[in-house]
Formats: structure tokens, C-alpha cells, sequence
């Protein structure tokens, strides 16, 4: 059996080293806030545990959530019942979102952002460690973070995209439900930020382990439109086969990278210091 890691793809070392830097995008998903010490649920393990909540507070009926690890049934099942998905945010529990500490591979792409080698950072997660990262490294002047359409002006050379809101946005505003999830997206703010950024020479998909239709209808239009040169890679822990994300692209074997978010990032710097 063979345990070595497996090499970076040349072409992603080249982008991380290039002397004009910007050629990266870093998509993350669930599975890189729950390395410590983020150490969040990935989205399975916060659907039960918000499920348990409500249903121990009164706030749903037994029965009416029929997957209660679907994150986007329980936000439906909820705002069906309230008119709002308040009752399964303040149940996350916020507070844990916003203090979250980055860990290792969130603290990288902060100076990766400040050196210019990764143009965007776009998270698909509610937490704001990211942004916690940049201010650990005092990089917050130097990278716009946008954290929704009303601050789509403010795009710039270097961002921090937030795609699904954060928890500092109100509870409604959090793209939660499987109708924003799968639908509401076309044509409006999530589809544009996401053809704009995902259009580089380089975009890398991290810890997306659940195959997200804003990302993954968009990714496959951009695909076919795409210049002859441009890459993207899938990285996850996980087998290939696993991916629901990677098998939804239908995308080469070749640009999987089993690895974690963490060490991935430690490997991609070392990397890059090592061609400079």
C-alpha cells in the first residue's frame, strides 16, 4: 500500500509561482472550517444537531423535516413553519460562526491573498474565519470582502467572496433553502460573482465534498467556454469516487488531489517557495 502524498500537478505549481501572481482561484466548501481549530460541523453534522434543537424547543413537529441531514430541508421545514429561517440560525449557534479561529490552511490563503499569488478567495461557508485570518495578518486594506450584492462594487484585483452570505448577514439573507440553493441563483448576484471568478487560468474547488448547483451549473457552462490552457482542480480528503461535487463536473480523473485543506495549503506554499 502506498501512504505518500500525492504530487501537486505541475501546472498548479507554475500558477502559485508565477512572478504576476493572480493566476489562482480558491473555491472552499464545509470541509475547511471543520480543521481545527475552526473545528465547525460540516453541513451533515450541523443539520442533525440544529434538527435536535428544534425539535427539543417546540420550534418543529416530529416528521417535519424528511431528511433531517439535508441542511436545506431543515431551513425549509422551518421557514415553512415560521416565515423565517431566524429559528434555525440562532441553533447553528452563531456566536461559534463568528469566533471561529482560522486554522492552518486559512491563515496560507490570507498571505497568499496579500502576496497576489491566489487572486480570490470564495467561500461557500458561513463562518467568517477567513476574514479573521486576514485581520490575524493585517491584510484587511488590502483585500476586498464581499459579503453579498450590496458590496459587488467594491470587487477588486484581490477578494475575499463570501457566495452564501455570512453570519453577520440577517438570518433570511443566508442562502440556506434547496429553492435558493438550485434556483433562485440564475441570473441574479450568486451567478455573476460566480462567472466572473471562476473564469481565471486556475481555479481550485477545496473541502466540497456535496455538489452546490450555484457552483456547479456555473463551473460547467464556464467549462465549455473556457480557453485552451485554463485548469481547475478538485481537492478533498476524500476518495475520488466519494465526490459527489467532483463526479457532478465530469471532469479528468487526473485533476482530483486527495488531500486536506490544511495540508494542501501547507504543500502549495512550500511549493511556491521552493519555484521562487
Amino acid at each position: 500500500m502506498n501512504d505518500r502524498p500525492p504530487e501537486l500537478p505541475a501546472e498548479l505549481l507554475e500558477a502559485v509561482a508565477s512572478p504576476g501572481g493572480g493566476r489562482i482561484v480558491l473555491v472552499l466548501g464545509a470541509g475547511c472550517s471543520g480543521e481545527r481549530p475552526t473545528d465547525l460541523p460540516l453541513a451533515g453534522d450541523l443539520a442533525r444537531e440544529c434538527h435536535r434543537r428544534l425539535l427539543a424547543d417546540g420550534r418543529l413537529a416530529d416528521g417535519a423535516v424528511g431528511n433531517p441531514d439535508d441542511l436545506s430541508a431543515v431551513a425549509a421545514a422551518v421557514f415553512e413553519a415560521t416565515g423565517s429561517q431566524r429559528d434555525l440560525v440562532e441553533r447553528f449557534p452563531p456566536d461559534r460562526f463568528r469566533n471561529a479561529e482560522p486554522n492552518d490552511g486559512y491563515l496560507i490563503a490570507a498571505a497568499f491573498l496579500r502576496e497576489s499569488a491566489v487572486s480570490c478567495v470564495m467561500t461557500l461557508n458561513f463562518d467568517v474565519a477567513a476574514s479573521t485570518a486576514l485581520a490575524h495578518l493585517g491584510t484587511r486594506e488590502e483585500v476586498s470582502t464581499i459579503g453579498g450584492p450590496e458590496d459587488h462594487h467594491r470587487l477588486g484585483a484581490r477578494n475575499l467572496i463570501y457566495l452564501h452570505r455570512n453570519i453577520n448577514s440577517e438570518p433570511d439573507e443566508l442562502i440556506l433553502r434547496r429553492e435558493a440553493l438550485d434556483e433562485e441563483w440564475r441570473d441574479h448576484w450568486e451567478e455573476v460573482v460566480a462567472r466572473r471568478v471562476l473564469g481565471g487560468p486556475v481555479t481550485v474547488f477545496v473541502g466540497l465534498g456535496s455538489p452546490a448547483a450555484v457552483l456547479v451549473e456555473t463551473t460547467r457552462r464556464i467549462l465549455a467556454a473556457l480557453e485552451v490552457g485554463a485548469r481547475v482542480y478538485v481537492v478533498d480528503p476524500l476518495e475520488r469516487e466519494r465526490s459527489a461535487f467532483f463526479a457532478a463536473l465530469d471532469l479528468d480523473p487526473r485533476v482530483y488531489v486527495r488531500l486536506g485543506w490544511s495540508e494542501f495549503m501547507h504543500r502549495l506554499a512550500g511549493a511556491a517557495m521552493a519555484w521562487r
